[in-house]
């Protein structure tokens, strides 16, 4: 079901009830929705659901309760979204987290509630300036932009192979990827302006650093057990 250029503001209550089957749901560029309505808890077959350019603030509580498919959820240009509910821990086969200019995201415990998440995409967001994110068990492939953020730390996520740096990433200082998978450092990051650590402790897999890309050293180097 794709809504999107919908000038619609809210949808009835009832809306999805009936709506067992449906595996994907489209809101693009809905620019005056400002609600979603309750029985999105109904659809407990839905595999991709996709928020783009709404009003709205936040989810009913119950949202994905009964989401157990729901394998990727993708955030885009909701600038007034300021929380997700609790209930999306329940969204066990969750893979891919997409969020993209959700200025005024905060995602307190999101982390520590998604185990199966396997791919993180964090773009634009103004409200974040720390990202820790320690021990995850299922997460493989980790992308970051945004001028705000100053602090990454992946620390111990034992099946990180792949983290890709955006060119605007110009407040970051400190950076933690011990413990994780990855075989390379990203050229982009090293020669990031103000960055002042970078630790790689205990990175079984590192196979290349890419000495002749980097203009210069941070403050605090770490490159260990490798």
């Amino acid at each position: 079901l794709d809504l999107s250029g919908s000038r619609v503001t809210a949808l009835p209550s009832e809306f999805f009830r009936e709506m067992i089957s449906l595996e994907e749901l489209i809101f693009g560029n809905c620019s005056n929705l400002q609600q979603l309505p309750t029985s999105l808890a109904k659809l407990s077959s839905l595999l991709i659901f996709h928020v783009e350019g709404t009003q709205i603030s936040s989810f009913p509580e119950d949202t994905f309760e009964a989401m157990q498919r729901l394998h990727t959820l993708k955030l885009i240009n909701n600038k007034l979204l300021m929380s997700l509910p609790r209930s999306l821990s329940k969204a066990k086969d969750l893979k891919e987290l997409h969020i993209y200019h959700c200025t005024s995201l905060r995602l307190e415990f999101l982390w520590e509630l998604i185990t199966s998440l396997e791919d993180l995409y964090i773009q634009a967001w103004e409200a974040l300036e720390n990202i820790k994110i320690h021990g995850h068990p299922n997460l493989r492939t980790f992308s970051l932009s945004g001028p705000w953020i100053k602090c990454l730390s992946l620390c111990r996520c034992s099946k990180l192979k792949i983290v890709n740096f955006g060119s605007d990433l110009t407040a970051l200082e400190d950076v933690d990827l011990s413990g994780t998978a990855i075989e390379e450092v990203p050229h982009n990051l090293l020669n990031q302006p103000k960055l002042r650590m970078l630790l790689l402790l205990y990175v079984p897999c590192f196979k290349r650093f890419p000495w002749h890309q980097l203009d210069r050293f941070p403050k605090v180097f770490y490159l260990d057990n490798c």
